[in-house]
């Protein structure tokens, strides 16, 4: 996937954030990925659907800018909520650092995305979050990660 090919960003918006601190907790790390992965699913659970209707209600809008602002308002607020879900539950022992690189790497995708502009495609989502996608694939988060393959 060509990541940013045809997507303006507003250059003018504050550098993405830096890091988040997570507790750690007595999960297991095999439990941590199940039931973040069941809090991704949750939260993913009606995104095509509200993507749909984001842009039915927005059709008089050019294509290009309502990708964009459908991808600010309806996408990333799912990867909130997975990032607020993924935090609520802790680190197991000893991937604290691994789990605060992952939600920083997506914080780091929400805060390019809140710059765009116009988007050509909505395949273009996903490539915002490669390098999210990257660690959560490497830690075992299959479920959380944005790929289709």
């Amino acid at each position: 996937m060509v990541v940013g090919c045809g997507a303006d960003e507003d250059s003018g918006s504050p550098a993405p954030s830096q890091g988040a601190s997570v507790t750690t907790s007595s999960l297991s790390k095999e439990e941590f990925i199940k039931r973040a992965g069941e809090a991704c699913n949750r939260a993913r659970q009606n995104t095509l659907p509200e993507l749909s209707a984001y842009a039915e209600k927005h059709d008089d809008v050019p294509q290009e800018q309502m990708l964009a602002n459908a991808l600010r308002e309806v996408f990333v607020p799912v990867v909130e909520q997975e990032m607020a879900a993924i935090k609520r539950l802790g680190a197991p022992s000893g991937d604290e650092e691994e789990i605060e690189a992952i939600l920083a790497a997506q914080q780091e995708g929400i805060d390019r995305a809140k710059r765009l502009k116009r988007v050509k495609s909505a395949a273009e989502f996903p490539g915002y979050f490669d390098a999210a996608d990257e660690k959560l694939l490497d830690y075992g988060l299959a479920g959380c990660s944005r790929r289709l393959s």
